[in-house]
């Protein structure tokens, strides 16, 4: 039971250590994105960052989002490449994501099953 316990614990604490370094790489690559288009396109920088009348540099989520999969600006090559990065990102945190709740939804199972919760 114990060493059962210890698996639990080392797949759980790789699972979250793995979900937050592509958390990382994602809002790395988004902010780099972010700049870019504050540098070269400001009007969609502008339109993109703009929430609830507070003006361009906030963050509005729903649109950013709708931008990265988006086919918008994908004739410039470093967009179109910041965007790849950042949709790939979003892609493998859920995929991670629903591998970890099937983990959770098979451990609980197996607890059951053995008696260990009732």
């Amino acid at each position: 039971m114990i060493l059962d316990i210890v698996i639990f614990l080392i797949v759980l604490f790789t699972f979250i250590l793995v979900f937050i370094l592509i958390g990382i790489y994602v809002i790395f690559f988004s902010e780099k994105l972010n700049s870019y288009l504050k540098k070269n396109k400001y009007q969609r920088w502008s339109y993109l960052t703009t929430f609830l009348g507070f003006g361009p540099g906030a963050r509005n989520s729903a649109r950013w989002m709708s931008y990265i999969f988006s086919k918008m600006d994908n004739k410039d090559k470093n967009i179109f490449l910041y965007k790849k990065k950042i949709k790939l990102g979003i892609k493998i945190l859920f995929i991670i994501l629903a591998f970890f709740i099937l983990f959770l939804i098979f451990s609980i199972l197996s607890l059951k099953t053995i008696g260990g919760l009732t």
